[in-house]
């Protein structure tokens, strides 16, 4: 099976792909360095903000290896 040639759309959807994931990446990095769940006084709050940050870290790291594999295998010439 011959591979077909990318189509304008295709660069078009890969590209906007992109500025998404980039953005959620970035708002993502901002929440967890201006939201240090270690400063919270409360002991029941900083337990649910160590859970919910620890899970959004993990995210982070899939959706940064998501974003450099569509920014290396895009069919747009970069």
């Amino acid at each position: 099976m011959k591979a077909r040639k990318p189509t304008n759309d295709d660069v078009s959807y890969v590209d906007w792909k992109l500025i998404v994931l980039r953005d959620q990446i970035d708002k993502a990095e901002r929440y967890l360095s201006e939201n240090p769940w270690d400063k919270i006084e409360d002991s029941d709050k900083r337990e649910k903000e160590f859970r919910f940050q620890k899970s959004l870290s993990d995210s982070l790291m899939q959706w940064t290896e998501s974003y450099i594999c569509l920014l290396y295998t895009s069919p747009s010439p970069r």
